[in-house]
C-alpha cells in the first residue's frame, strides 16, 4: 500500500491540507491493523486522479474521501485506531463538518499560502523548490497560485496580492486602466499629501484604506471557520465527542495545521487562532501528539539513508524517477496548456503514477514484434513461391529492353533467347 502526496513542508508531511489528512488517516489505520505501507513524495497523478492518491495493488483511490471510504470498507466498518462506531446523528454531523472545513478552510489557505504575495514569495515558493524536481517547479506553484486567485476573487482581498497589482495595473497603459484600478495610485498620492501637510488619518479614512479593509475581511473569514469549531470543542476533546479521533478530526488537522504551524511574514491566521481561539490551539496540539505525523523535507528527499539510520517516523520511500522522454512529454503538455484553448481538468498537467503491469502488458511488445516479423516473412515467401509466374516472360512496364541499346543490346538479347531455347530442348528430351 503506497500513499502518493505532495512533499513535506513547514515541519508537516505535506504542503497540501488533504494530503496531510490522508497521511494522518493511513498512519492511524496502519497502527491499529499492523499493515505495512509506504509514503511517496510526488507531484504526479494520472489523468483521472488527483493527490492524495492511495495505491493498493492495481487499484488507486484518489482524494481524501475515497481513501477514507476504502479503509472503512477494508476494515469492515471499524477502522482500527479511529472512532468509526458513530451514531446516525454523529455521521450526519461528520458529513456536514467535512464539507464545512473543506469550503471555508480552503479559502483561508488560498489567501495565506498563495494570494498573499509576501507569504508566497518568501515561504510557499521556497518550500515547493525543496520538494519538486526542477521541471515541475516552473509548473506546479504557478498553477496552484492561479487556482487560488480564481477561488478567492470574489472575497475582495486583492490588495494582499502585490504581484497581481503590478501585473494588472503597472504594465497596462493609463488609457486601459479602470477607475477601480486607479484608486491605489490615488490612495498613495493622498497619503503622501497628508504626510507633507501634517494631517492625521481618522478612523474613517483608516477603514477606507485597502490594506485595513482587507484585514477586516480576513478576520471575518477566519471567524467563520474558527468560531464554530471552537464551539464544538467546549466540553469535548474531539469534534464529535468521541474518545479517539475520527476521520473528520484527521481532516481538521490537515487544514488547521497548515494555518497555525507555518511561520509566515503575514501571520494573521496563526495570530488570530493564538489570541482568540485558545481551545482550538489546544485541540490542534493534542491531535499532533496523538497522530504523530511530523515530518521534514530531508526525510522524503533522502528516504533511503533515513530508513537505514532509523530516524524517519513516517515510512518514506524514494520518489519515483521518470525517463527523459516522460519529462519532455510533461513539459510539452505544460506548454500546450498555456495556449489560449478550452482546457479540461482545471488546466492541470500530470505525469502518470506507475502501477504494476500485468502479464499481457509486460509481454505485449515482444508478442507484437514477433507477430509482425512472422507476417513479413510469410508475405515474402508467398511472393517468391506463389505469385512469381514461372516459365513465362516477365515484363516490367516502363523500362527499356535490351534491343533498345543498339547492336550490343541486340547481341545480348539474341544470346539470351538462344540460351532459353536450349534449356527448353533439354527439358523436352
Amino acid at each position: 500500500m503506497k500513499l502518493h502526496i505532495l512533499g513535506p513542508a513547514f515541519g508537516l508531511p505535506s504542503i497540501d491540507a488533504e494530503c496531510i489528512a490522508a497521511v494522518a488517516l493511513v498512519e492511524r489505520y496502519t497502527q491499529g491493523s499492523g499493515q505495512a505501507w509506504a509514503l511517496v513524495a510526488s507531484h504526479e497523478a494520472a489523468a483521472d486522479t488527483r493527490l492524495p492518491c492511495l495505491q493498493v495493488g492495481d487499484k488507486t483511490y484518489s482524494g481524501f474521501d475515497r481513501i477514507a471510504q476504502h479503509l472503512i470498507d477494508e476494515a469492515g466498518g471499524a477502522v482500527p485506531g479511529l472512532a468509526t462506531d458513530l451514531t446516525a446523528q454523529q455521521q450526519a454531523d461528520a458529513t456536514a463538518l467535512m464539507t464545512f472545513i473543506k469550503s471555508e478552510g480552503q479559502l483561508l489557505l488560498d489567501i495565506s499560502l498563495y494570494v498573499s504575495f509576501e507569504n508566497y514569495r518568501n515561504r510557499t515558493r521556497s518550500a515547493f523548490t525543496k520538494i519538486l524536481p526542477w521541471y515541475a517547479n516552473f509548473v506546479v506553484p504557478p498553477q496552484r497560485r492561479n487556482q487560488a486567485r480564481q477561488r478567492t476573487q470574489h472575497l475582495g482581498v486583492s490588495s494582499l496580492d502585490v504581484d497581481d497589482f503590478h501585473e494588472d495595473v503597472i504594465d497596462k497603459p493609463s488609457s486601459m486602466q479602470s477607475e477601480q484600478q486607479k484608486k491605489p495610485f490615488e490612495h498613495e498620492t493622498e497619503k503622501h499629501a497628508r504626510r507633507l501637510l501634517g494631517r492625521r488619518d481618522t478612523v474613517r479614512t483608516l477603514l477606507q484604506q485597502p490594506e485595513h479593509a482587507a484585514a477586516f475581511r480576513l478576520n471575518a473569514l477566519a471567524d467563520n471557520l474558527f468560531e464554530p469549531l471552537q464551539d464544538l470543542l467546549k466540553n469535548q476533546s474531539n469534534l464529535l465527542g468521541t474518545d479517539q479521533p475520527a476521520i473528520v478530526d484527521c481532516l481538521a488537522f490537515g487544514y488547521l495545521s497548515l494555518m497555525f504551524y507555518p511561520k509566515m511574514p503575514q501571520n494573521w491566521l496563526a495570530s488570530t487562532m493564538r489570541l482568540r481561539y485558545q481551545k482550538l490551539v489546544y485541540y490542534l496540539g493534542s491531535l499532533r501528539d496523538t497522530l504523530r505525523v511530523d515530518a521534514h523535507p530531508d526525510e522524503a528527499l533522502s528516504a533511503v539513508s533515513q530508513s537505514e539510520k532509523g530516524a524517519a517516523d513516517l515510512p518514506w520511500v524514494s520518489p519515483q524517477s521518470f525517463s527523459p522522454i516522460a519529462v519532455l512529454g510533461y513539459i510539452g503538455q505544460c506548454l500546450f496548456h498555456q495556449l489560449p484553448l478550452p482546457k479540461s481538468d482545471a488546466g492541470l498537467v500530470h505525469l502518470p503514477i506507475r502501477r504494476p503491469r500485468s502479464l499481457v502488458q509486460r509481454y505485449f511488445p515482444a508478442l507484437l514484434g514477433l507477430t509482425s516479423t512472422s507476417l513479413a516473412l510469410l508475405a515474402f515467401w508467398s511472393y517468391k513461391n506463389l505469385a512469381w509466374p514461372h516459365g513465362e516472360a516477365v515484363h516490367f512496364f516502363g523500362r527499356r529492353r535490351l534491343v533498345d541499346y543498339g547492336d550490343a543490346g541486340a547481341t545480348l538479347s539474341a544470346l539470351g533467347s538462344l540460351g532459353l531455347q536450349m534449356q527448353q530442348q533439354q527439358q523436352q528430351s
